[in-house]
């Protein structure tokens, strides 16, 4: 079965790119306009809008260039990342820290979702840049309380407005966080695209593997955010807990089986 996937455009880096041409864009240009629109009070938006949506240009143009990479995730391990991160609430999502990382998640029959996540342990700041068919999304400092912001709005977001892809986004830290051996670089099989992603780091995400290690737990099973201030050392850190008895199951099958074969 062919697997589509539809291609990330670089919004944002078009639009700040001259003509609309992203291999006419410069950043050292695009920092220097910046600055000095600011300096000069030719830009209306306030300062701390436009230094996101700076971020989140420069982001498109990392991921452009090469860097980051291109995250390809099939229906069936998205329906176990889903699963995974049922019975965390919105709040405590919006409480989790990411690894350092950036680059674009790619769903079947979805939009791409483009992620940028800086975590600073010293100041606890952490920057997670999103772009789905609702707008650009901008976390950061939620631990020191501040809310997403709506780049398109511009109107602060409550931790229970939380869009799926958001969730979704950090399930899959979540996920590799918990599984990094589940991760691996390559291409999903069966794969109908055009030629933009092969020259890219692409990575996906090897169910297979997983249910080798853990199965069945693990479409059963589901991450918790470890909050409490109980937990002194672990306090902030992502587990997975596994649903207990799965195995206990099939202990219980092979008994019956042999009780039959003794009966015969």
């Amino acid at each position: 079965m062919s697997h589509f996937y539809g291609q990330y455009r670089f919004p944002s880096l078009r639009d700040a790119s001259p003509e609309g041409k992203i291999s006419k864009f410069d950043l050292s240009v695009f920092i220097m306009q910046i600055n000095r629109g600011l300096f000069e009070g030719t830009i209306s938006l306030p300062e701390k809008e436009v230094h996101k949506i700076a971020g989140l240009v420069k982001t498109e143009f990392s991921v452009y260039k090469g860097n980051g990479e291109h995250l390809f995730v099939d229906s069936d391990t998205e329906k176990v990342i889903e699963n995974a991160i049922r019975k965390l609430s919105n709040k405590d999502m919006a409480k989790y820290v990411p690894a350092r990382d950036e680059g674009i998640i790619y769903r079947e029959g979805k939009d791409p979702v483009l992620f940028c996540s800086l975590a600073r342990e010293e100041t606890g700041f952490t920057i997670l840049c999103i772009n789905d068919e609702s707008g650009c999304y901008w976390q950061s400092g939620i631990e020191q309380g501040e809310s997403p912001v709506s780049m398109k709005s511009g109107k602060a977001l409550e931790a229970t407005q939380l869009k799926d892809s958001l969730r979704f986004v950090l399930g899959v830290f979540m996920m590799r966080e918990c599984f990094p051996d589940a991760f691996k670089d390559g291409l999903p099989r069966m794969i109908k695209q055009p030629n933009w992603y092969k020259r890219q780091k692409n990575t996906i995400i090897d169910i297979d593997h997983i249910a080798r290690t853990v199965c069945p737990h693990v479409r059963k099973g589901y991450f918790k955010l470890l909050s409490s201030p109980r937990f002194t050392k672990k306090q902030g850190q992502v587990i997975f807990v596994r649903e207990a008895m799965v195995n206990g199951k099939a202990k219980h099958t092979e008994k019956q089986n042999t009780q039959k074969r003794r009966t015969q």
